[in-house]
């Protein structure tokens, strides 16, 4: 088991452990509080190319969707400050973190190993923003 945490809507997870006893969360869901969010579908249609690669990854890694409308569940398995001191539990005292989940609440999971993904925060957003992205051995 790994432990993650994610910022999650605890209304969303509260209705869904009621409905079926667990949380996965919803494309369509996740689609409409985007827009409702932005006012339009621009943002939506930007980045959603990039999580339909990353399912498609999910499930070539034998990480089947478990419902055709089941999103990623995004969490943290650890994160790097500026002094460069690795973390796992994600602290909003710190700039990174603060102001940018308000209305979220911090879960902590645990989770199989073989149900995780694992990413590079940073170079996922060249993935999102359609940018190249730098091998790893770039820096040494």
């Amino acid at each position: 088991m790994i432990d993650l945490y994610s910022f999650q809507r605890w209304p969303d997870i509260v209705k869904s452990f009621g409905h079926s006893g667990s949380y996965t969360p919803s494309w369509s869901a996740a689609r409409r509080q985007a827009i409702a969010d932005d006012g339009d579908e621009d943002w939506w249609n930007t980045i959603s190319p990039a999580y339909e690669w990353m399912m498609g990854e999910m499930e070539h890694a034998g990480m089947p969707r478990p419902d055709p409308d089941a999103a990623p569940l995004w969490a943290w398995a650890r994160w790097v400050d500026s002094k460069g001191r690795a973390h796992t539990r994600p602290d909003r005292r710190y700039p990174g973190f603060r102001n940018q989940y308000d209305g979220l609440d911090l879960l902590h999971l645990q989770v199989d190993e073989n149900r995780v993904l694992c990413t590079d925060f940073d170079q996922y957003h060249c993935v999102i923003n359609n940018w190249p992205c730098a091998p790893l051995d770039a820096g040494a």
